[in-house]
């Protein structure tokens, strides 16, 4: 009996060592630990109450301004008006996250979920809600939005305006 699951044990190492090498040769799994060690140290390091002078620096790998995430929403709502205000106020917080465009890198701000719409939200909608202030900070290049549909809302430094897509 010790004999069957001293040779069980073993199999299963073995299947688990080559599964290991075999992610290593055909993905970037350096890159995945390197993400997963970043995401632990950030986690960790916040739980801790360091004082600010005391507080650890992250690796050279672990940039914390690179470690930002969006946020994702979902939108509820039916009515073409209410969808189409409810995305241009995420797209003006967008434009507030970049620093009314002086912001010198991409942001990715938020993913929109949208779950039902009752005809199509267009850029029309979208440009009618915008104060007329802003309107020139943003493009719209999502067509004609329909029922459960993914809006991406982020920054584009090359064009200075906040692009919903």
């Amino acid at each position: 009996m010790r004999g069957m699951t001293f040779t069980l044990l073993a199999e299963i190492i073995i299947g688990v060592a080559s599964l290991l090498v075999l992610l290593y040769l055909f993905t970037p799994f350096p890159q995945a630990l390197q993400g997963g060690y970043c995401y632990m140290y950030n986690g960790f390091v916040a739980i801790i109450p360091f004082s600010e002078d005391s507080r650890p620096t992250p690796p050279s790998f672990c940039r914390v301004d690179e470690m930002k995430t969006f946020e994702r929403v979902n939108i509820r709502d039916t009515n073409i008006q209410a969808i189409s205000t409810r995305v241009a106020s995420y797209g003006l917080a967008c434009w507030k996250i970049s620093g009314d465009g002086t912001e010198d890198k991409d942001i990715v701000c938020f993913e929109i979920y949208l779950d039902e719409v009752s005809g199509q939200v267009t850029e029309t909608d979208f440009m009618d809600v915008i104060p007329a202030e802003y309107r020139d900070n943003f493009i719209w290049r999502a067509g004609d939005v329909e029922s459960r549909s993914i809006l991406a809302v982020h920054y584009d430094y090359e064009e200075g305006k906040v692009i919903v897509e």
